[in-house]
């Protein structure tokens, strides 16, 4: 009731205000126009008193890097920005709000990224990794197989929005590249209005020099319009403006080139020198501060949440994405740490976020700013941000995952996966079975492989994101039969007397053995595949590793030198024997207590990573219960 007020009321306020401004042109006028003015501090009461639905606008970048833009992306590092691209409006952005500097494109390519943003989902759960399903021939494994669509079976977050029944009306404008068909394209996927469904080509206009280089300002004016149609219609709104920039081809105005070729305005960079693709970067620059003073000029900065990211890391052979390692394509940093801002109403200004996010948080973010109680579509991997806008306490509920089971042009990228935890990140290559595990914090630049110094915290994240990838059921590489190194036939194409596809989804690797152990469980990988038990996990620990409350809880949880364990009230009074047991399997402490609701622990001495904590009757009087901890 409250919201269809504030629109009727915007709508009436609208009509006042074009009737000022006619009382002063039309005489006859005049008088009605008077009459109705008497009612405006009356209007603009109930119009402070009865907010509004906020807006929302996503920009969406096409390849920019982490560094690409004028703003330090991280407070610690002054190398985290572009040492030449000049980005004033982007810099308003962040001094404005929120500059994130550990956010991330959901995949190192555009359209998984795209999917994932409007669906609110990994890319694994989409099935949908990389742009085209061409297998790259004569490598040691086959390419998982990817959708490139949108099948118009799943919810977005533009018909989400229609579902909440709050009157959004929704646009899409600018590359959208999820596929042509008509159950992919904008309208058939909750977009009121859009320019079709358009690809890459769509920006691309043939020559360098262009006035409206990558259809930057033409793009901006529809956005713009929308906005204003909208105001005037009294309807709160979603803009996703897509830009084709900064991706190539390379188009920027005469202007900014001339503006970058003269030293004296734009000094020459150490890490970025290309002077094209610069002048591209600061047009872009310059459609972005249109809008956002559009949207100030029309007043709405006090109702209206801006988000910024891009689709994926900056391209390699035109720009540098130092510190980070690679770029566009690869899961290392460079391909997909992106630069992210958020501004709105209740947002703290110029602040940055160290916390790990992706660009599938906005979908969750943005429904929960609604206010709907509408429920949220199933299988969300994305996490609502709004305690980060609110400077509240944020515990991300899971990792993030990144998943690209493929080859592209340049040899040095192969089949990976990844899973980000907040400072570390574990990368598994599918190729050579090796996982690589990096502490962001100290190691932006992934050069120092901890992985060997740190086991425990290795195993774990592998677990997880073995456990990620086979909950989203993932398309995942396979052996190429025709390959010298593999003598076998399908399904066992190495010829190791275990089925390929089961040791890529159990193990994430086919180089174990059937002989090998990886849990270390006493029961070698070809009797786990025989019984059907999990080779990665001694399941005599798993049984305890699933929560189960209220039965028992722990705290601090990560702890440090005690663990604080709390039981349900028992009627029962027997001795307590206490385990805590390691991802090795290997029991680490071992006490026996009296039964009590609460108990507490030594932990002195353990070293940081995942343990399990287990309880039972000593003489077996109740079943053993037990819970998942995490050292630091």
């Amino acid at each position: 009731m409250a919201v269809c007020l504030s629109h009727t009321l915007q709508a009436a306020f609208q009509l006042t205000r074009h009737l000022y401004q006619i009382r002063f042109i039309s005489p006859c006028m005049h008088k009605f126009s008077k009459n109705i003015l008497c009612f405006l501090p009356f209007l603009l009461c109930l119009l402070e008193s009865s907010p509004a639905q906020p807006n929302f606008v996503l920009i969406v970048l096409d390849d920019m890097g982490w560094t690409g833009t004028s703003v330090q992306m991280d407070s610690s590092r002054t190398n985290s920005r572009s040492d030449f691209y000049v980005t004033p409006a982007i810099e308003q952005l962040g001094q404005s709000g929120l500059i994130f500097s550990q956010a991330y494109a959901p995949a190192p390519k555009c359209s998984p990224s795209r999917c994932s943003i409007l669906t609110g989902r990994s890319t694994a759960r989409n099935h949908f990794t990389t742009t085209d399903n061409q297998i790259t021939p004569d490598r040691l494994l086959v390419e998982g197989a990817t959708t490139n669509f949108l099948d118009g079976a799943d919810t977005t977050l533009a018909e989400w929005l229609k579902l909440t029944g709050l009157n959004y009306r929704t646009a899409h404008f600018g590359k959208w590249h999820l596929g042509s068909a008509a159950t992919s394209s904008p309208a058939n996927n909750g977009f009121d209005m859009s320019d079709g469904a358009t690809s890459n080509g769509d920006g691309n206009q043939g020559a360098t020099v262009q006035t409206d280089p990558k259809k930057i300002f033409s793009l901006t004016n529809q956005a713009i319009n929308f906005i204003q149609n909208s105001v005037t219609d009294g309807v709160p709104f979603y803009l996703q403006l897509s830009h084709y920039a900064v991706h190539t081809d390379i188009e920027a105005t005469q202007a900014s080139i001339d503006l970058y070729n003269d030293a004296n305005q734009r000094p020459p960079g150490q890490n970025h020198t290309d002077v094209e693709y610069a002048a591209m970067t600061e047009d872009t620059d310059t459609g972005i501060g249109q809008l956002l003073a559009s949207i100030s000029n029309l007043g709405l900065d006090s109702n209206t949440y801006v988000m910024l990211i891009s689709d994926n890391g900056g391209q390699m052979n035109v720009t540098n994405n130092a510190p980070l390692h690679r770029g566009k394509t690869f899961i290392y940093e460079g391909g997909i740490r992106v630069p992210m801002f958020i501004k709105g109403p209740g947002v703290p200004a110029n602040r940055y976020i160290s916390e790990a996010v992706v660009a599938y948080d906005i979908f969750p973010t943005i429904a929960e700013l609604t206010g709907s109680s509408t429920p949220l579509p199933a299988n969300l991997d994305g996490q609502s941000l709004l305690p980060l806008l609110s400077e509240n306490t944020f515990d991300r509920r899971q990792p993030i995952f990144f998943h690209s089971p493929h080859y592209e042009n340049n040899p040095n990228k192969t089949p990976r996966s990844a899973v980000v935890d907040g400072v570390y990140k574990l990368l598994v290559e599918y190729e050579t079975g090796n996982t690589y595990l990096f502490d962001l914090s100290s190691d932006v630049g992934e050069d120092t492989d901890l992985s060997a110094a740190q086991p425990d915290r290795t195993h774990e994240l592998c677990v997880i994101l073995r456990n990620h990838l086979k909950a989203a059921e993932a398309d995942m590489p396979s052996l190429d039969a025709t390959h010298a190194n593999f003598s076998g036939i399908a399904p066992d194409i190495d010829g190791d007397g275990l089925e390929d596809a089961w040791e890529f989804r159990e193990l994430l690797s086919y180089t174990y053995g059937p002989t090998d152990d990886p849990d270390g469980d006493g029961k070698d990988n070809m009797t786990e595949y025989n019984e059907g038990s999990d080779p990665y996990v001694d399941e005599t620990v798993s049984s305890v590793g699933e929560e189960i409350l209220p039965w028992i809880k722990v705290y601090p949880n990560p702890a440090t030198e005690r663990l604080n364990i709390q039981l349900e009230p028992s009627t029962l009074t027997t001795e307590l024997l206490l385990q805590i047991i390691d991802l090795k399997g290997q029991t680490v402490i071992e006490v026996g207590r009296e039964y009590a609701e609460t108990l507490q622990l030594s932990i002195q001495g353990l070293s940081a990573g995942l343990y399990f904590l287990k309880v039972q009757g000593q003489n077996n009087a109740f079943q053993s219960i037990g819970v998942r901890f995490v050292i630091e």
